[in-house]
């Protein structure tokens, strides 16, 4: 039995002990019968025929909980797939506290309160600190915009939620991993990723959907946890700018000369 069927079918109410004491249920579902046999694929097709919106710039809301504390930073956020991202936390002014920079191969985390600056690949063990397994570097933007990676999928079950208007599909990429996706009728409301001892290592929850350029929207908040991060945290789109190309100089930053440069591993 796969890991999706065995966690799901388990009768009692599992919760995950996320850091600062945030539970999350993982939802109850049903096998799927009837009408809503030939619904389950159309839309899981739906969604991966969508032509989405690939850039965007953005001013966001960064917000960050763990211990019992929460904390929220203004920021600025642009990307484009399949991995350029510029993102800045800033000061009531606007000005840039922290910067990273990265074109999905490289990146550049400057501090500019500290004066120092940190280099180093998209891949590095520095930047896994951040990203739980299964989330790779460069497939964020697929995670900022509440999309997936289609090359390499396989999809191994669909079921229906228990109540409410979701289908889970059970999806493996062949790394050992199992990712669930939760759809409504146009969206991916929920995206979580586990590993073979059926441990939650990320789980993202998309909501607050609005209008693109293009035919799928953009989700305006994304709340994540799991077992995989440090703390939960949020981020909420408040402003759209543009999902107009970017220039590619955009995600290079230059360190000022009296910055100290550490290259990380």
């Amino acid at each position: 039995m796969s890991c999706f069927r065995r966690w799901f079918f388990c009768s009692s109410i599992v919760c995950l002990l996320l850091v600062g004491g945030c539970g999350s249920k993982l939802p109850r579902t049903v096998a799927v019968s009837g009408p809503d046999v030939d619904l389950v694929q159309s839309r899981l097709t739906r969604f991966f025929d969508q032509s989405c919106v690939t850039t965007i710039d953005s001013d966001v809301r960064l917000g960050w909980q763990a211990y019992g504390q929460l904390e929220t930073y203004p920021a600025t956020l642009q990307a484009t797939a399949p991995a350029f991202l510029r993102f800045a936390v800033v000061d009531p002014l606007g000005r840039p506290l922290l910067l990273l920079a990265s074109n999905g191969s490289t990146f550049i985390l400057a501090n500019n309160r500290k004066g120092v600056g940190y280099a180093g690949m998209a891949d590095s063990d520095f930047i896994h600190q951040y990203l739980p397994e299964g989330i790779a570097a460069h497939d964020l933007f697929f995670w900022l915009s509440g999309r997936i990676r289609q090359d390499g999928l396989q999809v191994l079950t669909a079921r229906k939620a228990e109540d409410g208007p979701l289908f889970w599909y059970e999806i493996d990429y062949g790394d050992r991993l199992i990712h669930l996706l939760g759809l409504d009728q146009d969206h991916l409301s929920r995206h979580l990723v586990l590993d073979e001892d059926d441990t939650v290592l990320f789980d993202a929850q998309y909501s607050g959907y609005f209008d693109t350029t293009e035919d799928c929207d953009w989700p305006g908040k994304i709340v994540v946890a799991g077992e995989g991060l440090a703390a939960a945290f949020t981020l909420e789109f408040t402003k759209v700018y543009s999902f107009s190309p970017l220039d590619d100089q955009l995600f290079q930053l230059q360190l000022p000369p009296h910055f100290a440069v550490r290259k990380v591993q």
